[in-house]
């Protein structure tokens, strides 16, 4: 091999190995980067949504599979009614079963959290209906949210409250709830409504947010690929 020839191979494999080295600590600092903005959002990577806290309003017919299925619903608080059988607990309500009693059902759950302080140890909570598919990615984005804030995934026509299917505020907001005198519910008023009242009437200031579409599916999943319906029997 000629002097040329040897020195053109050496430069050509001091070039791959500069692409190479050039290659990897592009690959490094942008994971790091990644893994920084998780950082100061609150996170670690094997943490993301310890800060969420569930509660679910069980109905007495949902099915125990369901519930272990839907991720966020198998890792929930579960608020069952009285006449709720076959499921595991963790307060039961002296309250009915049906639509009528969904408003005294959440005023009633709200009571029983502000007494146990339970709630404390999230940094947000979310109530849900037990009729609800989770993406367990909608935590990143709940987490990620500064303040005083009240979000859900649909809103009434009036934009005075979020639908009652998901729902939930951060940890210094529910406080402000539980220092307020709430009021009871009206008569034929939606449980949804009556939270809204209340953060009214308490005047607890908050930002509205909502979380994007896409991320909660009320009774049914539907995409372009797939549409599955999925519902609770209720007197």
């Amino acid at each position: 091999m000629t002097q040329p020839t040897k020195l053109f191979s050496t430069l050509a494999l001091l070039s791959l190995i500069t692409i190479s080295i050039i290659s990897i600590l592009y690959l490094y600092l942008n994971t790091h980067d990644k893994l920084d903005l998780l950082c100061l959002q609150g996170h670690q990577p094997d943490s993301i949504g310890d800060g969420v806290g569930y509660y679910v309003q069980i109905g007495k017919h949902v099915d125990d599979k369901w519930l272990r299925m839907n991720t966020a619903l198998s890792k929930a608080y579960k608020v069952c009614e009285e006449a709720t059988s076959n499921h595991t607990c963790d307060v039961v309500l002296p309250v009915k079963s049906g639509w009528n009693n969904l408003c005294q059902k959440t005023r009633m759950m709200f009571n029983h959290l502000c007494n146990i302080k339970q709630y404390q140890k999230y940094k947000y909570i979310v109530k849900v209906d037990d009729d609800t598919l989770v993406d367990p990615e909608v935590n990143v984005e709940i987490e990620s949210l500064q303040g005083d804030v009240y979000f859900g995934s649909s809103q009434s026509r009036s934009h005075r409250f979020f639908a009652g299917q998901f729902y939930g505020f951060n940890t210094e907001v529910v406080d402000k709830m539980c220092a307020c005198d709430r009021p009871t519910c009206a008569s034929g008023e939606g449980e949804d409504v009556w939270v809204g009242r209340v953060l009214r009437v308490c005047k607890i200031q908050k930002r509205e947010v909502f979380i994007t579409p896409g991320l909660v599916y009320h009774r049914m999943y539907d995409t372009e690929r797939m549409k599955i319906s999925f519902a609770t029997l209720r007197d």
